[in-house]
């Protein structure tokens, strides 16, 4: 009984099975199952590790580019308006005189 039971990849019962054991003879009976589980998996990593290279990457260019950015504008603060971004119209506005 056993052997015909090793041969069609079920567990034996000459001894208890451990769940190593038994895990080892359901991957082998659903073969297809286990291998386009194992792609998904590899997949959904690889494009996790892809995503946060690419995020640390752009983080880095990002504080690189602000950096830049107040390094060449240090002597000449922008004027904001109140809702905090820059003013726009002419460079000197007078008054009107009435």
């Amino acid at each position: 009984m056993d052997i015909q039971r090793y041969l069609s990849s079920e567990p034996v019962v000459a001894r208890p099975p451990s769940r190593l054991y038994r895990f080892q003879k359901l991957a082998r009976r659903n073969k297809i199952v286990f291998a386009a589980g194992g792609a998904v998996a590899a997949a959904l990593i690889i494009g996790l590790g892809v995503s946060t290279r690419l995020f640390f990457l752009e983080k880095s260019a990002r504080l690189r580019a602000v950096a830049a950015d107040s390094k060449r504008n240090w002597r000449a603060p922008m004027k904001l308006n109140c809702a905090g971004w820059p003013k726009r119209g002419k460079k000197s506005h007078k008054p009107p005189s009435w």
